[in-house]
């Protein structure tokens, strides 16, 4: 979705460190994960999951079903 390489993604990565994450890609990848992972995304936690870290603690606790 990003256009980038993969490898050039670290722990760090958020919207704010790659210039191609931009609010359209943001919402491909949430659509991406719900599609991959099976879960609906809540809207407060699509605008909470802004960074590599975010979207790993989000599909975590919906998993876990809190």
């Amino acid at each position: 979705s990003l256009g980038i390489d993969v490898a050039s993604i670290d722990d760090e990565a958020s919207m704010k460190t790659l210039e191609a994450w931009d609010s359209m890609t943001h919402m491909s990848i949430i659509l991406s994960l719900e599609q991959a992972f099976g879960l609906s995304i809540p809207p407060e936690l699509m605008l909470e999951a802004t960074s590599l870290k975010a979207i790993q603690h989000t599909l975590e606790s919906l998993q876990d079903g809190a």
